[in-house]
């Protein structure tokens, strides 16, 4: 007998969805199948057997479930299977409920307003789609409009993902000293030269692929930067620069992974997010997608111009580029002028990173993205 476990998917969740099984019980399943689809708050992950057999489910979709936990078994033949099943034996048998379909866009209605298993079970149906989420939420208004002054408020529950994040921010506010500097950077130069490059190679090449790329070459000068605070005292350094980039696209903030972005042209670079970005709004991205950042850039949304973002634990600092904007000043004549600029701020881990040291990074990333010759170099 083998035993399909839940594998540790995500730091920061203490325990998972199993949302779907691509065997029912008795189907035999062939060796390195995908058994199954685990949801972390984050990201769907496909669970493989190693090894192949008839497959017995031990939890049921739409059932919690946590690392390390048996959600299913293998048996060499079906008479094994039937053995097992007669001993019942299994300490957590799948509740006697219906398995039911929810359809995507249910399901981000079911998060929206928090709708609860035994809800969706009382529907009825073993297909849920949006139709009737909406009206479970009608008729829980009608409800809640026909109570008696002074019955019990209306309560929102968080998503999963919400409460994930949450987890996040306090584990960070708790245990790591952060500081923040924050420069500001002149992008005339930059956007100009990133619209030719752009209409030239038929990307989308903007600020934030440029400084995705000046930030990775700085692993070898700013080795701090890129390191993980362990609790000895020590830190342990980064073999290479893996840029964590945040993307929200309304579902929850995702930070998809981008290595080798330090010898990346800003194309490829482009290409890597407008696929995250893609996978994101599919709900697609996995856990290898969100795995392994040594550092972290916050990218602007909307016309936020100033942001300071909390260090994830695990890394050392983030970076957060604002929106761009025009301001007034003095050219070299004297005379009053605009020109287009960006905060660009960092939070840093204070055990790791003195504030001279921060300030020496962020200007070494202000001269790369003011500078001419560096320009025309990373867009040739």
């Amino acid at each position: 007998m083998y035993e399909i476990t839940v594998p540790k998917l995500n730091s920061n969740d203490t325990g998972y969805v199993l949302t779907e099984w691509h065997y029912a019980d008795g189907d035999l399943v062939p060796a390195g199948a995908e058994v199954a689809v685990v949801e972390t708050s984050k990201a769907a992950e496909a669970l493989t057997s190693e090894v192949g057999g008839v497959l017995q489910h031990r939890l049921m979709a739409a059932q919690e479930c946590s690392p390390g936990e048996v959600i299913g078994r293998l048996f060499p033949d079906e008479q094994q299977r039937q053995r097992f099943l007669a001993a019942d034996v299994d300490p957590r048998p799948a509740p006697a409920a219906p398995n039911l379909v929810i359809t995507e866009p249910a399901r981000q209605l079911i998060d929206e307003y928090g709708l609860d298993m035994a809800a969706l079970v009382g529907i009825g149906k073993t297909v849920i789609g949006r139709a009737d989420v909406r009206q479970l939420v009608e008729q829980g208004r009608t409800a809640a409009s026909a109570a008696p002054a002074g019955a019990a408020r209306r309560i929102h529950r968080l998503t999963r993902s919400q409460l994930a994040i949450a987890e996040i921010v306090t584990t960070s506010h708790r245990t790591i000293p952060a500081a923040y500097a924050v420069v500001i950077v002149a992008v005339d130069q930059a956007l100009d030269v990133l619209r030719v490059y752009s209409e030239r190679e038929r990307v989308s090449a903007r600020l934030p692929e440029l400084l995705i790329r000046c930030v990775a070459e700085l692993v070898d000068r700013f080795p701090l930067f890129f390191a993980t605070a362990l609790d000895d005292g020590t830190a342990a350094l980064a073999d290479e620069a893996r840029v964590g980039v945040t993307i929200d696209v309304g579902r929850g903030l995702s930070m998809p992974v981008l290595g080798g972005a330090a010898t990346s042209s800003l194309s490829t670079i482009a290409d890597a997010l407008t696929a995250y970005r893609a996978k994101a709004l599919r709900e697609q991205l996995t856990v290898d997608d969100l795995a392994g950042a040594t550092i972290g850039v916050s990218l602007p949304a909307g016309d936020v111009l100033f942001a300071q973002p909390l260090v994830p634990p695990g890394l050392a600092c983030m970076l957060a580029l604002g929106a761009t904007q025009t301001v007034p000043h003095l050219d070299e004549g004297g005379g009053l002028a605009l020109r287009r600029v960006a905060y660009l701020g960092l939070s840093y881990d204070h055990r790791l990173i003195n504030g001279r040291d921060a300030a020496l990074f962020l200007g070494e990333l202000k001269s790369a993205i003011e500078s001419p010759e560096r320009l025309r170099a990373l867009t040739r």
